[in-house]
């Protein structure tokens, strides 16, 4: 598509930094999304694809991770709809829609994905799942807030929106809803919950499988279908708390419990905190999960590791901004038309080639960057000297919140490209301090391209 005008405003609602993924059934965002699988270090989503379609019946559990705001949602996205395209019905959702992020255990997230399914599965007659209602029954005598789901029948699961029919029936999905709606805000209710379904996760995990996924799977394939995908998102946002057993949130989860989030029978895909590839522990990760080591999903790259500038990594983050401004836009215009299209956006080219430096080819940074360069300038083309003030004020931002010896590390970082330190990284990676790229299939490791030119990185 050739560029033809920017509406100003359009142009800086599509850079919203905080927009946590492409939604690609949307037509406007779908002409937004740049697959930067060729300058990522290879196709995550593609080996993710295959994969499910080559098991087939069988189930398989994949973990997925990244840095926060690097595009993962906007990937399994494109995922899900290619999943769909091949015959696949898939579930797509927000884990921490229904549950505190603060505060997660595996109960938490098998109750969501029931729930949920509920949704997935809205078409289909399934029978009563009188296990899985008399674990509800069971968790309500629990908890000291009444929850009236008295009498009430179970008939074709119904969306949550819908309640109860005239018949009197109530979805599986809306019982759930409202058991969670309780707990979610008290972690009084909360405990008491677990306490009823810890001892128990092996038959919740018999009730999902037995009365909801099998039978789903069954009729789906009845009708041409090739089976059930259930992607998990967000699940990576969760606080790393240290838990009274010593352990923090994120390794009870994906480690101690790990195995039974891997025993849904369908194929499930979970989005993961990155810091677990790098704790002690990270090898019994793998073997929680099949063997299998979680698909890493790492910037695109802005400069090689021997300091050369990534020509084609710098082009696919211009597109990012070319289609944000000219949805559509094509990748292979002529030189004119591109050359064009970036002179409506810059006074000067360079400018562009500034901002996707600095932003270490994190596509959230990049948009944050664009975002607050549009604010300040409020028209077009964009000038460098509004830029140039973006970057010191962000730059100032990053640097407050650094201590000597986090500076110390960076500068390690930045000198050997590799990270070796748990609870240094972790600090590093949670604020982008650090980022991780791809090259001829090995990770290396670089420090946030903003942090260059602080003064603090050239002391001894």
């Amino acid at each position: 598509m050739a560029a033809e005008g920017i509406d100003f405003r359009k142009f800086y609602l599509s850079t919203e930094p905080g927009q946590t993924g492409l939604d690609l059934s949307d037509e406007l965002q779908a002409q937004w999304y740049v697959d930067f699988a060729a300058v990522r270090g290879g196709a995550v989503i593609r080996k993710m694809f295959n994969r499910i379609c080559l098991y087939g019946d069988r189930p398989t559990c994949t973990l997925f991770t990244g840095h926060v705001g690097c595009g993962k949602s906007t990937e399994l996205q494109q995922l899900v709809e290619r999943l769909r395209e091949e015959g696949f019905q898939v579930g797509y959702f927000s884990v921490d829609k229904d549950l505190d992020m603060g505060d997660v255990d595996v109960g938490d997230v098998l109750l969501s994905i029931a729930r949920q399914l509920g949704d997935t599965l809205d078409a289909l007659e399934l029978d009563e799942p009188k296990g899985f209602r008399r674990l509800i029954d069971d968790a309500k005598q629990i908890l000291t807030t009444e929850i009236d789901i008295k009498g009430a029948k179970f008939g074709p699961l119904k969306g949550p929106q819908v309640g109860a029919d005239d018949q009197g029936k109530v979805s599986i999905n809306l019982m759930v809803a409202e058991l969670m709606l309780q707990v979610r805000h008290s972690p009084r209710l909360r405990e008491q919950l677990r306490q009823c379904l810890g001892t128990r996760t092996g038959d919740l995990l018999t009730a999902i499988n037995e009365e909801l996924i099998e039978p789903a799977i069954a009729k789906l394939q009845a009708n041409g279908k090739k089976g059930l995908v259930v992607v998990a998102d967000n699940l990576e946002k969760m606080d790393n708390l240290a838990m009274s057993t010593g352990r923090n949130q994120q390794e009870y989860l994906f480690i101690d419990r790990g195995r039974s989030l891997s025993q849904l029978n369908c194929h499930m895909v979970f989005t993961m905190p990155l810091r677990l590839l790098f704790v002690d522990s990270s090898n019994q990760l793998s073997q929680v999960f099949g063997g299998r080591d979680a698909e890493v999903l790492p910037m695109v790259p802005v400069r090689y590791r021997d300091g050369r500038i990534h020509d084609e990594g710098m082009r696919q983050l211009k597109l990012l901004i070319l289609r944000r401004a000219f949805p559509g836009f094509g990748d292979a215009v002529d030189q004119a038309t591109w050359d064009g299209a970036i002179a409506q956006i810059v006074a000067e080219p360079d400018s562009l080639d500034r901002l996707c430096a600095v932003s270490g080819g994190h596509p959230r940074e990049l948009l944050a960057l664009l975002n607050e360069w549009l604010n300040e300038e409020m028209t077009l083309p964009l000038g460098r000297s509004a830029l140039e003030k973006v970057i010191r004020a962000k730059q100032n931002k990053r640097k407050r919140a650094l201590n000597e010896d986090e500076w110390t590390l960076l500068r390690h970082v930045h000198n050997t490209h590799q990270v070796n330190d748990e609870e240094n990284y972790d600090r590093l990676i949670q604020n982008r301090f650090v980022f991780e790229y791809i090259e001829n299939d090995e990770s290396w490791f670089e420090i946030n391209p903003l942090l260059f030119e602080a003064q603090e990185m050239g002391r001894a």
